[in-house]
């Protein structure tokens, strides 16, 4: 099964999304900021990474400028916020974003559709 990247945060939802992608038989590694996310990334390749835009220390854009998904074609990335920024959506997308959604229409069982559909495309 695929390795997913869980960055957020909230440890309320990162904790979440974790147990419900582990029950689904994901691989899951979570960090709290992109500076931990990159290490993280660097130490175990992604398939997926479900990427918070607005966190302390290092944003979500500033993690995708920072990997280089220029360099991990095969990553897939789905920036996963709250935040209603049309700007920072195109910047993430131009950054090699797959998809852009807001976190609030999600629950993290209907999650689960979106990333098996990011995963095959």
């Amino acid at each position: 099964m695929a390795r997913i990247l869980l960055v957020d945060d909230d440890p309320t939802i990162r904790e979440a999304y974790q147990i419900v992608l582990e029950t689904n038989g994901y691989t899951v590694d979570a960090a709290e900021d992109g500076s931990q996310a990159l290490k993280l990334a660097a130490a175990n390749e992604p398939d997926l990474i479900l990427l918070d835009l607005i966190m302390p220390i290092t944003t979500g854009l500033q993690f995708l400028q920072k990997y280089d998904l220029t360099k991990h074609r095969k990553v897939k990335v789905i920036l996963f916020s709250n935040s209603h920024a049309e700007d920072d959506a195109k910047e993430a997308l131009a950054l090699g974003a797959h998809r852009y959604v807001l976190k609030s229409k999600y629950t993290p069982m209907e999650a689960i559709s979106l990333i098996q559909e990011t995963l095959k495309g």
